[in-house]
């Protein structure tokens, strides 16, 4: 078998070799060429009239293919193009059978054909001449002519048009032309339409980030009315983008009468100080729903030089509520902690008059009997158990009888009382208190009296610090 890339170099097709494409009706050489030159014109102007139009690079490859099918009337055609490990991929074909597009659908960077077209000159071929290795299996098409032009991007070949002919041996110079200019154009074509679905793709993603989010953007020019709204915007009103124009008459209908003031008097302020608009209010959608919406937006210049509003819009309903439940939570904690406060209050005097009641039915009901008891006993022992027991309830009554005390203060006398609980001299008490010492000595004297330690030699700070 013969190097493949040795016979597709020696059997490119001389390009100043006239061929007859038809193989039929002889037709004078002005007339045939001028009605060939007049025809492809006529397809050249429909490609770029439709490729403008189309936004896909499926449809836009399609149209090139077919173009270039219809002027060289051949019947089969593939379009290239290179990925990132190198190799060509068949991402477009006419004509071939399954067979053998699954024979050509892929060559590896390595391969003769992606020398070829990385050679980057248009080679027109006879396919009966070409040594290939599948040829001998079914999946062989019987072609004669092929072509196979590079597709430029600039300066980088992206890929390669390929087409080919079962009956037609040779392609006119005319047509050779017409498929190289097909093919100059289509390296453009094919990076606008990707880039046109990258961003097609990318504002699909936006719009759907934009609907899960409650989330939109606009902008607004006041010098003629005109307003921008994205589809999350729409969504967020509640209108519909292909029939609502969002004047601001239109605008402001939707928002809730109570909010207007506020809106319009935040918009004109913006404008005037030129510092950016933060505003919350209210929206009446068309189908009776009312939400909140945040808008933020800055104050831009256009090309006009006039003053635009560019910003962004969130449906913050849902954050309201729960705002709104949280404060009344909060509420409601309040008053439980307020009923909590009256109730512990409530709680303390009943305790404090329970020790009060305890206390005094132990003095008046109580000790009495046992010290008339311990008069009239006369046997030692007795005594002992009666003095005992006095002792006990002494001990037991101690601790109500000292809170109890306090609440025989008087406002200055609690106040003395703790600053002699935190160690305060009588001379530094009589300076906080701006009096006199005299006067401190006999706060001090009233205090040990209501608390009954005239009697006891105990510590007054001391006891102040047991309570």
């Amino acid at each position: 078998m013969s190097d493949e890339k040795d016979n597709i170099k020696n059997l490119t097709t001389n390009l100043e070799t006239p061929c007859n494409t038809s193989g039929s009706n002889e037709i004078s050489p002005d007339i045939g060429d001028l009605v060939e030159k007049e025809k492809i014109l006529e397809i050249q102007n429909n490609l770029l009239f439709s490729v403008v139009q189309s936004h896909s690079i499926s449809n836009t490859l399609n149209m090139c293919l077919d173009s270039a099918l219809e002027i060289s009337e051949l019947e089969y055609g593939g379009i290239y193009l290179f990925d990132k490990d190198g190799g060509i991929e068949l991402v477009h074909a006419k004509g071939l059978s399954a067979p053998f597009f699954s024979t050509v659908r892929y060559y590896p960077s390595d391969s003769e054909n992606v020398k070829l077209i990385k050679a980057g000159m248009p080679a027109y071929l006879d396919y009966t001449s070409l040594d290939l290795p599948f040829k001998k299996s079914d999946c062989d098409e019987n072609l004669k002519a092929v072509a196979v032009i590079p597709i430029f991007y600039k300066k980088d070949i992206i890929g390669s048009l390929n087409i080919a002919s079962r009956t037609i041996n040779c392609i006119s110079e005319p047509v050779k032309l017409s498929i190289e200019a097909i093919a100059s154009v289509m390296g453009m074509l094919i990076s606008r339409s990707q880039a046109e679905e990258r961003l097609f793709e990318s504002e699909e993603r936006y719009e759907q980030a934009e609907k899960m989010a409650r989330f939109g953007h606009w902008r607004r020019s006041f010098s003629n009315n005109y307003a921008f709204w994205s589809k999350g915007t729409h969504i967020i009103f509640g209108t519909d983008s292909e029939s609502f124009i969002p004047t601001n008459e239109s605008f402001l209908k939707l928002v809730h009468p109570s909010d207007i003031q506020l809106l319009t008097s935040s918009i004109e302020k913006a404008l005037k100080d030129r510092t950016p608009l933060e505003v919350e209010y209210r929206v009446m959608k068309p189908d009776g729903d009312m939400i909140t919406v945040h808008s933020y937006a800055e104050v831009k210049t256009d090309k006009n030089s006039q003053d635009i509003l560019v910003g962004t819009i969130q449906d913050i309903t849902h954050f309201k509520e729960v705002e709104q439940e949280l404060k009344n939570q909060s509420s409601r904690l309040e008053e439980m902690n307020t009923a909590m406060k009256v109730l512990i209050e409530h709680r303390e005097r009943e305790l404090g008059q329970l020790e009060k009641t305890v206390l005094e039915n132990i003095n008046k009901l109580v000790i009495p009997y046992l010290e008339k008891a311990g008069k009239v006993l006369n046997k030692s022992d007795s005594n002992s158990l009666i003095d005992i027991a006095l002792t006990n309830l002494e001990t037991v009554a101690k601790p109500f009888a000292k809170r109890l005390s306090m609440e025989k203060l008087s406002p200055t006398e609690l106040q003395v009382a703790n600053l002699i609980k935190n160690g305060k001299t009588t001379k530094e008490i009589a300076g906080v208190m701006n009096i006199s010492t005299n006067t401190v000595m006999t706060h001090r004297y009233n205090i040990r009296k209501k608390l009954g330690l005239l009697k006891e030699k105990s510590n007054m700070y001391t006891y102040l610090q047991s309570l």
